[in-house]
């Protein structure tokens, strides 16, 4: 059975708490993250990755991590990614 790398299962945990209502419209800082999941803020930024990149949570530099509502879209950032 294959091994769940930490900041997956660290990733699923704090989705569902989001889902069950634990967290309201903000998650705690990234360094009270790290202190709950006795882990290093790497591992918190990786397990917030895929939960950002689903549109779950959005970052908002110093304002914090701000949880987005259920069906609402994640807002456009202005941002245009060119690849060569």
């Amino acid at each position: 059975m294959p091994r769940t790398v930490r900041h997956t299962k660290i990733s699923e945990e704090i989705k569902s708490a989001i889902l069950n209502g634990a967290y309201q419209d903000k998650l705690p800082t990234v360094r009270e993250l790290a202190g709950n999941f006795t882990t290093s803020v790497r591992t918190i930024h990786k397990a917030l990755k895929p939960l950002s990149d689903s549109g779950l949570i959005v970052p908002n530099g110093i304002h914090g991590i701000s949880i987005n509502a259920p069906g609402r879209r994640r807002p456009d950032s202005g941002v245009i990614g060119v690849f060569s």
